[in-house]
C-alpha cells in the first residue's frame, strides 16, 4: 500500500476520557498530511490566500466539494455493496479571532451564492403569481431536526452546514440537555444518509417517517465552546463524535505586509476550485450515481479495512478508538470519492469518474491524520492517577484469577471474574466504579453474558505498556 502509514502508527494504546474537560490538549499534534495530488495544491492557494493552515483548510475544503457533490453521487467499496454516502463531518477546534469565519466565507463563496440565486428566485416567483418550485438551498435555516426534516420533505435531500460559528450549531434548541441523545442519534443518522426525526416537525405526518437525504457538516469553534460537547458521554456514545474527521487547530498570527498581492497562479487555482463547484450544483441527474473504485483502489480499501478493523477488536491497540476506527474505511473512501469527482471537473475530464489508487492513499493518509489527532484528544482527557489505580487492580485481578483458575476449569470458565468479587475486594464505590470502566474500555475487561450478576473475562495477555498512555 503504496505510502500508506497504518502499519506504522504508535502502538501505545490512547483513551476516551472520563471527566469533562475545557482546555485544548496539550500533548504534541502529529503531521497533517496531505501534500499530493491536485486537492492539495488547491488547499495550498488557500492558505496563501486566507493565510490559514493546510489543515484548517482542509477542514473546510473537503465538506464544500461534499456538499455540492452529495446530491448527485455516492460511493461504494466492491462492485456488489451497498452504496454509501459521500458526505462529510468536520470539526475543528481553534482560538478566537483567528479568522475562521474569514476561510469560511472564502471556500465556500459558490455554496453562498447559490443559495442567494435560488432563495431570490423563489422570492420573484411568489411576487408575480408563477408557479412556485421549491429552492435547491442548501443551507437549513437552523439546525434543529425540525428544520432540516422540513427541508428533506419540501424536496431539498442535500444540505449542508458549513460554518466558522460552531456556537450557534451546539447553541440550538436540538441540543438543549433534554433533546442532545435524540438529536446526537438523528445526526448520526443523517451521516449514513437517512433518519427518522425523533422531533416532532410542523407536518405531523413526518413523525415516525424515515426520510431520505444527504447533510454535510463542518463546524469551526472555538474550545470553550466545542470541547464540552466533544467530550460529552451520550454524543461519545451516540456514535455520533465518531463520524466527525476532529482536528485542533494550531493556527498562529500570520501578518499581512502592505502592497501585498495573491499570485496569479493562486488566484487561478482559486477560480478553477470555484467554478467546479459552481457546476456540481447546478448538475440534474435523473439519478444518482454511484462511483466505484478501480482495482489496485479498491485492494488497498479492503487491506485498509480488515487491518483497522482487527486493530480495533478486543486486545488491538486501537480499541478504546474502535467507534472511529470501525469508520476508518468508510471515512477513507468517502473522501476519495470526493477527491475523484473534484478532479474530474477540475481537470475537464470526460467519461465516468473512477476513484484510483492515488485518491485512496491520499485519502488513507489523511485519515492516518485524523485517527492520531481522535486517539490524542481523547488521551488527553484520561485521569492518570485513575489509569494507574486501575492498572494496580488488574493485575491483583490476574492474580486473583491464577489462584482460582483449577476452579474455573473445572466449571468450563476459564479467566473469569465475578463483580461480586470486585465489590467485596475494592470498598470505595466511585474507585470501583471507574476502575471497572477504564478496564472495560481499554479491552482489559471483557463483560460477558450471565445471569450470575456481573462476569468479567480478564484478557490475561495484555501488557501494560501497550495500553494506557501513562506519561
Amino acid at each position: 500500500m503504496n505510502n500508506y502509514s497504518v502499519e506504522s502508527m504508535d502502538k501505545k494504546q490512547t483513551a476516551y476520557d472520563y471527566d469533562p474537560i475545557t482546555t485544548i490538549a496539550q500533548t504534541p499534534q502529529s503531521e497533517f498530511n496531505l501534500n499530493r495530488g491536485d486537492i492539495f495544491q488547491v488547499a495550498k492557494a488557500f492558505s496563501e490566500s486566507s493565510k490559514k493552515d493546510i489543515a484548517d483548510v482542509t477542514q473546510v475544503l473537503l465538506p464544500t466539494i461534499s456538499a455540492a457533490a452529495q446530491k448527485h453521487y455516492a460511493a461504494c467499496y466492491i462492485e456488489d455493496w451497498r452504496p454509501f454516502p459521500i458526505s462529510i463531518y468536520t470539526l475543528t477546534f481553534s482560538e478566537s479571532g483567528n479568522g475562521k469565519t474569514r476561510l469560511v466565507e472564502l471556500v465556500t463563496k459558490e455554496i453562498v451564492n447559490h443559495d442567494i440565486k435560488e432563495g431570490a428566485k423563489f422570492l420573484q416567483a411568489i411576487a408575480n403569481g408563477d408557479e412556485i418550485k421549491n429552492p435547491t438551498i442548501l443551507t437549513p435555516p437552523s439546525s434543529t431536526i425540525q428544520a432540516i426534516a422540513n427541508n428533506i420533505k419540501r424536496g431539498r435531500t442535500a444540505q449542508a452546514i458549513i460554518t466558522g460559528e460552531a456556537g450557534r450549531f451546539f447553541g440550538s434548541y436540538s441540543f438543549i440537555p433534554e433533546n442532545i441523545s435524540r438529536t446526537a442519534t438523528d445526526y448520526a443518522d443523517m451521516w449514513s444518509g437517512a433518519f427518522t426525526p425523533s422531533e416532532k416537525a410542523s407536518d405531523s405526518k413526518a413523525d415516525g417517517v424515515r426520510l431520505t437525504g444527504n447533510m454535510t457538516l463542518s463546524l469551526m469553534g472555538q474550545a470553550e465552546t466545542v470541547l464540552p460537547f466533544f467530550n460529552n458521554q451520550l454524543l461519545q456514545n451516540s456514535g455520533l463524535l465518531a463520524r466527525f474527521l476532529t482536528w485542533q487547530s494550531q493556527d498562529s498570527f500570520k501578518p499581512i505586509t502592505q502592497g501585498e498581492v495573491i499570485d496569479k497562479n493562486t488566484r487561478q487555482t482559486i477560480e478553477s476550485f470555484h467554478s467546479v463547484i459552481e457546476q456540481l450544483l447546478q448538475l440534474d441527474f435523473e439519478k444518482k450515481q454511484v462511483i466505484k473504485p478501480d482495482k489496485v483502489a479498491t485492494k488497498i480499501l479492503i487491506n485498509t479495512y480488515n487491518t483497522i478493523g482487527k486493530r480495533g477488536d478486543k486486545g488491538g491497540d486501537l480499541y478504546a478508538v474502535r467507534a472511529f476506527a470501525n469508520r476508518f474505511a468508510e471515512n477513507a473512501m468517502r473522501i476519495a470519492t470526493n477527491i475523484a469527482v473534484f478532479e474530474h471537473y477540475y481537470n475537464h475530464q470526460t467519461g465516468e469518474i473512477i476513484v484510483t489508487a492515488e485518491n485512496v492513499t491520499v485519502a488513507t493518509e489523511l485519515m492516518d491524520s485524523y485517527l492520531r489527532e481522535f486517539q490524542r484528544l481523547r488521551a488527553d482527557g484520561l485521569d492518570t492517577d485513575k489509569a494507574k489505580t486501575a492498572l494496580v487492580w488488574y493485575e491483583r485481578m490476574r492474580q486473583w484469577e491464577t489462584k482460582a483458575r483449577t476452579k474455573r476449569e473445572q466449571q468450563g470458565e476459564a479467566n473469569i471474574i465475578l463483580g461480586n468479587d470486585i465489590n467485596r475486594r475494592i470498598k470505595d464505590g466511585k474507585e470501583k466504579q471507574d476502575t471497572v470502566k477504564i478496564l472495560l474500555d481499554h479491552g482489559y475487561l471483557m463483560k460477558k453474558p450471565s445471569n450470575r450478576g456481573a462476569v468479567y473475562e480478564i484478557n490475561m495477555t495484555v501488557k501494560e505498556c501497550d495500553r494506557l498512555p501513562l506519561n
